[in-house]
């Protein structure tokens, strides 16, 4: 009983939302053409009786505003697609590092003398993946286990995550394609301060 008196309110509900704004139209339409058709009554004189002048007018009148109005709103909504739909393209670049192989951050500045010796480890990581990949590997898996493995290696090192995703949709992989675009990532604490590098394939 419950389920029906509810499906009853939400049809009654449904049906005044679909119908209230079509009866608001008809009635600012209709007043519409009567102010329009009392501007247009000097004019009737103009055309023979049988001919129904104001009528005819004012609905005229009526179709040209919306024809302006839409005109209008068509160009603006327009020109707002035009300007948001700016021609853009993404160019990778290879990462700026240190000589030491750590990617410059404004982050390294976070990190003490001990933890900054220690960070490299990330560099280290990716490249270990990566020549796993070079021997052969294909396994998502075995990749990110090489990753986490040399950073396993490094004490100050707390891994949050290493990734071995789609260089495209970055979706976890379990097999990487070969002329597919890959990425390998990670992010590493040391501290209170978390780093983050990545090496791209092929």
């Amino acid at each position: 009983m419950k389920k029906s008196f509810r499906y009853v309110v939400n049809a009654v509900g449904s049906g005044f939302l679909i119908l209230i704004p079509i009866y608001l139209a008809v009635l600012l339409m209709l007043k519409a053409m009567k102010s329009v058709g009392g501007m247009m009554r000097p004019l009737a004189h103009l055309v023979p009786d049988w001919f129904p002048a104001e009528r005819v007018l004012s609905i005229a009148v009526v179709l040209v505003i919306c024809f302006v109005v839409g005109v209008a709103v068509r160009t603006h909504v327009g020109r707002m697609a035009r300007d948001l739909a700016i021609p853009t393209e993404v160019v990778a670049c290879p990462t700026v590092r240190e000589p030491d192989g750590l990617a410059l951050s404004s982050r390294n500045v976070h990190l003490s003398p001990e933890e900054r010796a220690a960070a490299p480890v990330l560099r280290r990581a990716l490249l270990a993946a990566r020549a796993r990949w070079e021997a052969g590997e294909r396994s998502g898996d075995a990749l990110r286990a090489s990753m986490s493995e040399a950073l396993r290696a490094e004490r100050l090192a707390t891994t949050a995550y290493v990734s071995a995703a789609d260089g495209e949709t970055l979706a976890e992989l379990d097999r990487l394609r070969d002329g597919a675009p890959a990425l390998l990532s990670l992010a590493v604490r040391f501290g209170a301060t978390r780093l983050i590098d990545n090496e791209p394939l092929p």
